[in-house]
């Protein structure tokens, strides 16, 4: 109801228009306020006539702590356990019970050992004024008090002079012992007993422990269960060399939490890289192991698609363009050859030949250490591609190994059965001749003893001739890894390092000798890494890598052929789902001439022979390298003479292959191979197949120890 009938309609600036505006709102204001006024006026005469009633809040009942105690005793406490209430702890009768619990240590024993020591620190001009023995379960603990004035470095700087005279894999000092005026020395026992796990679950030290997560991880020196308490260690790191127990410890600590845990108070994230160490637990999946939570088909597709999506934002940042052609179309199937399945020999015969095997490697008390491992792997895998492909390949193949190890004093040999579980095929149990293991295991001792006696290798330029199963390891590093091409393009610069083979080298460089002829070949039968299809979808076929010792094609899949320009293989090769194909060996061999081995080893007035890879080392570019074998004859005037022991040599790449001599027959081809080839990032650990005859080298440096 505003007037504004006096208002001049003309204004004359800005200013003068702002000024209406604002007063023309002011007077709006004053009489919506007005309006306002007189209703609220009419509404408290309403009011007035209306009952009005206020009601104060109680606050809430809290019950006394003696209150809940009362509840808490009679409906009970919350129990997580009653969501599986009929699953029942694992019983002691799944464990096996190794060993009797009995000292095996004798007096002789001890008062030898005691009278070694002595004599030892006598040697040294370091008095004892008393010494006692504790015999534990597989070492005893000499506690010695030192004479007056006698410096405790003195004594731990003695560790391998007493060692040496006790005749010990190895000892350790304890200088000095914690909260004591002594110092200990912890010995080998020489009969160690077997601490079985059944024994340390059924201690009652484990049993009534109150700990949260109670581990029993072994025995004391005084033959104490020792317990303590995961859950006090969330960071825990272990680490130690091959055969320290680092698995035997993890295992022990899995069991004990198992034996004490119900499903609903412990869950598991198991990452095991290698699928080796911890497949035995899948068993327990639906129970204790953490898991993706949507596992059903609509789930998988879902984490299909999320892939589809992060390659296709990734492939903004690719470092190369490829087009469909890395990608070949193709349908297919293989199947391991064999005529006797996993399921020929029950797991109880197969594991009472491996026992009856291990009692054979036992030719002698010298013997300290023997094993016998067989393992079998059954992989089906499938490969289906947008672009057509759809590939199944199965797979079955063995590992098979037996091992030595003899000791007299200070001087320790070992012997394998083709060298650190180079004996790997794709084959099943018809392998598994027992009289012919028997055979092996018994002369695999025997050359462990021989070797005790033997004199080292000499040293010197002399021909060597290499068996196949150490051909394998040269092959593997001085070619294998040299030959890759995405190692050659740079990619591996960061961690397994390049190769000292250029683009350029391809069809010009002369790698070898021309008896020197170099397959890949994943179609060999029985051999370890044969297939029909690479992980890429490449058909494989057999290829001259190396023909008459001329470089002629490289090791790559189908990207790095397109990268690098070069003729290529079927080895995209990748170790499992979650991880990228990269260039990989396969089969990588070498062709058999048409030398016997007697003329091989008639060629020779001065050499070695020898066999079984012990220890290798090779630059970062797969150049300059140096092999250990674990057992070696003399070749003296075109015969094998005299066992050597610690024989070894080195080279580099391509004049060591130039100095071949002679290439052995089929009669001296041997079919070899590893599980454990390492490479990539994230690393990935494949297996690879190598096929060898006997071979004769000219020249080569070779020399003897450790």
């Amino acid at each position: 109801n505003l007037d504004v009938s006096d208002v001049p309609f003309a204004v004359a600036n800005t200013e003068d228009a702002e000024t209406l505006d604002v007063a023309s709102e002011q007077e709006g204001e004053v009489e919506a306020r007005s309006d306002t006024q007189n209703s609220e006026n009419d509404e408290d005469e309403q009011d007035a006539d209306v009952e009005f009633e206020v009601k104060e809040s109680q606050e809430e009942v809290s019950m006394s702590f003696e209150e809940l105690q009362d509840l808490s005793e009679e409906f009970g406490e919350y129990d997580p356990t009653l969501e599986l209430g009929r699953f029942q702890l694992p019983n002691l009768d799944k464990l096996e019970n190794h060993g009797d619990g009995k000292n095996r240590v004798t007096d002789e024993e001890l008062q030898q050992n005691k009278q070694n020591i002595l004599r030892t620190l006598a040697n040294f001009k370091i008095d004892v004024s008393k010494i006692t023995a504790e015999v534990g379960p597989t070492v005893t603990l000499y506690e010695i008090v030192p004479a007056p004035g006698i410096r405790i470095s003195k004594i731990k700087n003695l560790e391998d002079d007493i060692a040496l005279s006790l005749a010990a894999l190895g000892i350790r000092i304890i200088a000095p012992i914690p909260g004591k005026g002594t110092i200990g020395i912890e010995v080998p026992n020489s009969s160690p007993d077997v601490v079985s796990m059944r024994t340390l679950i059924a201690s009652e030290k484990f049993q009534n422990s109150k700990a949260e997560l109670p581990i029993a991880l072994g025995k004391t020196i005084s033959n104490e269960t020792y317990v303590f308490d995961m859950a006090k260690m969330p960071h825990l790191l272990m680490a130690g060399a091959t055969g320290q127990g680092k698995s035997v410890g993890l295992n022990a600590m899995l069991v004990s939490m198992l034996y004490r845990r119900h499903p609903s108070q412990l869950k598991f994230v198991l990452v095991d890289p290698k699928k080796v160490e911890l497949t035995l637990y899948n068993k327990i999946i639906r129970h204790y192991l953490a898991q993706l939570p949507d596992m059903t088909q609509e789930g998988v597709s879902l984490a299909a698609k999320h892939a589809f999506q992060q390659a296709k934002i990734a492939s903004k940042n690719s470092l190369y363009r490829f087009d469909e052609s890395a990608r070949p179309s193709f349908q297919g199937e293989y199947k391991s050859p064999y005529t006797k399945d996993r399921r020929a020999l029950s797991a109880g015969n197969l594991n009472g030949i491996l026992l009856e095997a291990y009692e054979n490697l036992k030719v002698s008390d010298k013997i300290v250490s023997a094993s016998s491992l067989c393992q079998l792997i059954e992989t089906s895998f499938r490969y289906v591609s947008s672009n057509g492909s759809d590939i199944n390949q199965e797979f079955l193949m063995l590992e098979f190994d037996l091992s030595a190890t003899a000791v007299d004093g200070s001087n320790q040999q070992t012997r394998t059965f083709g060298g650190m579980r180079g004996t790997c095929r794709q084959m099943g149990l018809e392998y598994f001749d027992k009289y012919e293991i028997m055979a092996n295991a018994n002369r695999i001792g025997e050359q462990a003893i021989e070797l005790l006696d033997a004199e080292d290798c000499p040293t010197g330029e002399m021909d060597i001739v290499i068996a196949p199963d150490q051909m394998m390891l040269q092959i593997h590093e001085s070619i294998g890894h040299a030959l890759e091409v995405d190692r050659i393009l740079g990619d591996e610069r960061n961690y397994a390092g390049w190769s000292f083979v250029k683009l350029e080298d391809f069809g010009t460089l002369q790698y070898g000798s021309k008896l020197m002829n170099i397959t890949f070949d994943p179609t060999l039968e029985s051999e370890f890494a044969s297939y029909a299809f690479d992980d890429g979808g490449l058909k494989a076929s057999k290829e001259y890598l190396i023909k008459e010792g001329l470089l002629v094609r490289g090791l790559g899949g189908k990207e790095s052929q397109i990268r690098s320009g070069l003729d290529g293989v079927a080895n995209f090769r990748s170790s499992g789902w979650n991880r990228a194909p990269i260039d990989r060996m396969a089969n990588i061999n070498l062709e058999p001439g048409d030398s016997s081995f007697d003329e091989l080893i008639g060629q020779v007035e001065n050499g070695v022979y020898m066999e079984s890879n012990k220890s290798w080392s090779i630059d970062d570019y797969r150049n300059k390298f140096q092999f250990g074998c674990e057992y070696g004859k003399l070749i003296e005037n075109g015969k094998l003479t005299k066992t050597v022991k610690n024989p070894n040599y080195r080279g580099i790449s391509t004049p060591f292959w130039n100095s071949l001599k002679g290439v052995g027959d089929l009669n001296t081809f041997g079919i070899y191979g590893t599980p454990n080839c390492g490479k990539g990032e994230p690393n990935q650990v494949i297996r690879v197949g190598h096929a060898s005859p006997a071979c004769l080298f000219s020249n080569i440096q070779v020399f003897g120890g450790m």
